[in-house]
This record gives C-alpha cells, structure tokens and sequence, in this order.
C-alpha cells in the first residue's frame, strides 16, 4: 500500500478526478501507469517524474520487445486455466484482440504460436 497526502495529490496537473491516482505513481517511483483513460493522466509532472502512462496494448507490445517469451508464458498459462469451455493460446490471443487498445500486441503474439 503506498500512502500520499493531500498535498502529494494536489500538486499534480493531470485531470482532477485522477489525481490521486498519479500521485501514488511517483510516490512509489513507479516506470508506468497503465490506463486506458490516457488522456485524463498527460502530466507535465508525471513526465519530469519519468513516470509514463501508457495503454495496457502498450504494456503488452513494450513486454513482446522485451521480453516475448513471458508474453507466450502468459497467454500459454491463460490458456491452461481457462478449462469451461477450453482455449487454445490462439484462442485466448483472439479473445485479449477484442480489447481496445490490444488488438496490434495480439497480432504480434499471434506469432508466437505458428
């Protein structure tokens, strides 16, 4: 749990209603915040705290440079859970694509499995 005052919130310059959200985000020295809401977090004070805030497709291509491999765990994982009806990783690649900001990221994940 990380703790920030009424003073750490008010001194951020994002969207009124999310402010608190990003105060935690430096508080904790955080790399990111992922949202789909970007637009409410552009922060110049984010930014000067090197804080990015990015899509949850972003996060997931940014790991697929990374890291493909934990990507192919991951949906590998989902797929071994997922019993009612069962999934094939494909499937659950085509499923993640349904959301907005994941639909590119699956597309590369896709190629994981050929």
């Amino acid at each position: 749990m990380v703790a920030v005052s009424q003073n750490e919130i008010d001194g951020l310059d994002n969207h009124p209603k999310d402010r608190h959200v990003a105060a935690v985000g430096v508080v904790a020295g955080a790399d990111a915040i992922v949202t789909i809401n970007v637009k409410d977090f552009r922060s110049r004070v984010l930014d000067q705290a090197g804080v990015a805030v990015m899509t949850p497709g972003d996060l997931v291509e940014r790991v697929l440079d990374e890291a493909p491999e934990l990507v192919g765990y991951a949906v590998r994982r989902i797929a071994s859970r997922w019993v009612n009806p069962p999934r094939s990783p494909v499937e659950v690649i085509d499923l993640l694509a349904t959301h907005p900001t994941m639909a590119r990221a699956m597309r590369r994940a896709r190629a994981l499995f050929r």
